[in-house]
């Protein structure tokens, strides 16, 4: 799938390698993911790569060796096999032992964490404003009136609050201003920072919540569940090609495997679900731009048309992860700050102490504990990514080598998925209208999709190369957003260069980002060369392309 006409002018760029050397940008990101670049982990990145994806099976019903069906356990070691006793066990251990030795477990309990990050992260790197085919309607307009986001209580009868953000002249995001440039109208001198921060999210967060989760499912397919070769070094057989094959001979080894699971328990099966946003203990909260010349409005994310991610368990289990709530008034966020330690700076951004997640397990699903939750998710269509075995085939290559197959495959998926229309009368808009369905996708959400996993896969794959999951602990859960936090630190007069204890906020805004210094000391000179902080964003290849992109790390308004 070709990239935007912007990226590959960009990925055309000429640069210069630390050895004085010319080469383009896009060679050396091909080179970046070959040898892992300044603190990455080395991956197989060549022509003929293959991988197959295996999955469990969706239902441990039988023993593996007999065929009966009482008195079944789970293999403790992998949770993978089921067998009917301790004799059919050791029948089959000398052909288990060789996958149940090489299956690393992967918790959902601490790893959602890192899964909401993704969302994250390819929202900030993948800046919407970027791309013309792609403009929200605030972010190419001025704002003359905004209400500031924040969660509201609800009461079981109320309906959703519908919010009218008023649209000025034309604005364009890259020109240096920046947020305050924004905002013009009555009061706009007078609004602190922090609000029009939490406005610039609330519009950011609206946008491609389809897109990022198809991409964020594939990338779990194809990351997780995928059992192809790595070559042990990176001795090519012919470094003029720009593509070099490895030499026949060259050591393969297979990659480890890894699962998912909640507690003990196997992730059987997980895809994409469709539904409404309904309020619980907040009331639904919608926007829609208001455009004063054309007498138009626009809502961009309609409740009765939301996408998450949902998991079950080989025991029946459902689990929830939606990324997407927090545009619809509901800030639920987890602190994913520590699963980013052992990370490249450049994949980590400011504001992981507070990423949107919902995630809902069996004891939080059922209908005395939904009352207490924010908000509840009514499903009405899903859709299994995990035993898509057309999916399957169309991840077989890399996101590099893609072939046309798999780029009609996923085409395909995201058809089905888009053009399932909610059942349910839309009450989400103040006409009572919902945004139908539309039965394909654009070329410019396939382009989308293939970007984000050309920026995620990379990422999950370093957490699954270093193992760095195995030394997260619990989860903390919070509902109190960055940007209150930072305005009570301006009421307190704290700058950022307060006494300890002063600064809750900037020290929670900057965890896990580049500039937290509990970060830098996993990190050795090597993984800091060529990535260091500059007036204009990073320095080297992933500097260029933040500037590309429109990311200024330099203003701690593009997070």
């Amino acid at each position: 799938m070709s990239l935007p006409d912007s990226m590959i002018s960009l990925f055309n760029s000429a640069t210069t390698r630390p050895d004085g050397t010319k080469t383009t940008l896009g060679q050396q990101a091909i080179e970046m993911l070959r040898s892992g670049g300044p603190g990455f982990t080395e991956v197989a990145t060549s022509d003929n790569e293959q991988r197959v994806i295996a999955v469990p099976l969706q239902k441990l019903d039988r023993c593996y060796v007999c065929d009966k069906r009482d008195g079944l356990r789970l293999c403790n070691s992998c949770a993978s096999a089921i067998y009917c006793s301790r004799e059919c066990q050791k029948r089959d251990w000398r052909e288990h032992k060789l996958a149940c030795a090489q299956t690393h477990q992967i918790n959902l309990k601490t790893f959602h964490p890192f899964i909401a990050y993704m969302f994250e992260y390819l929202r900030a790197r993948c800046a919407p404003h970027h791309d013309p085919d792609s403009f929200h309607p605030a972010l190419r307009r001025k704002i003359l009136k905004a209400p500031i986001p924040g969660p509201r209580k609800s009461y079981p009868t109320e309906k959703p609050i519908h919010h009218t953000i008023v649209l000025g002249d034309t604005h364009d995001m890259q020109d240096g201003r920046g947020i305050p440039a924004w905002f013009r109208g009555p009061g706009a001198r007078a609004m602190a920072h922090e609000d029009k921060m939490k406005v610039y999210h609330q519009v950011i967060r609206e946008l491609f919540a389809f897109e990022l989760t198809v991409a964020v499912s594939l990338i779990l397919l194809s990351e997780v569940y995928s059992t192809y070769l790595v070559c042990k070094d990176d001795d090519y057989d012919d470094e003029d090609e720009e593509y070099p094959d490895p030499e026949p001979t060259d050591p393969w080894e297979p990659r480890p495997c890894f699962r998912l699971e909640h507690g003990k328990s196997p992730i059987s099966d997980f895809g994409i679900a469709k539904g409404r946003i309904v309020g619980s203990a907040n009331r639904v909260q919608t926007y829609t731009y208001y455009d004063p010349k054309t007498d138009t409005r626009t809502m961009v994310h309609d409740p009765d048309n939301h996408y998450w991610m949902y998991f079950r368990t080989i025991k029946g289990e459902e689990i929830t992860l939606d990324c997407a709530g927090s545009s619809f008034g509901m800030e639920t966020y987890v602190d994913a700050s520590h699963c980013l330690g052992k990370l490249p700076e450049v994949l980590r951004i400011k504001g992981s102490a507070r990423v949107p997640a919902d995630f809902r397990t069996p004891g939080l699903l059922d209908s005395a504990s939904a009352k207490k939750q924010p908000y509840t998710l009514v499903e009405e269509h899903r859709f299994s990514v995990m035993h898509n075995t057309s999916l399957h085939e169309a991840l077989s290559t890399t996101y590099i080598r893609e072939t046309a197959h798999g780029k009609a495959i996923i085409r395909e998926f995201m058809d089905m998925v888009l053009s399932a229309s909610t059942t349910t009368p839309s009450a989400s808009s103040p006409t009572s209208t919902s945004i139908p369905a539309p039965k394909r996708c654009t070329v410019e959400q396939e382009e989308r999709v293939y970007w984000y996993r050309v920026i995620g896969s990379p990422m999950l794959s370093q957490i699954l190369s270093g193992r760095h999951w195995l030394e997260w602990g619990k989860t903390s859960l919070h509902h109190d957003n960055l940007w209150d936090i930072l305005k009570q630190d301006s009421a307190n007069g704290v700058n950022g260069q307060g006494s300890e204890g002063t600064k809750r906020g900037v020290d929670e805004f900057l965890k896990g980002s580049r500039f937290d210094p509990k970060c830098k000391e996993f990190l050795g000179a090597d993984a800091q060369e060529g990535g260091g902080p500059t007036k204009g964003g990073f320095e080297g290849l992933w500097g260029l392309v933040n500037e590309g992109m429109g990311l200024d790390w330099s203003d701690r308004c593009q997070n």
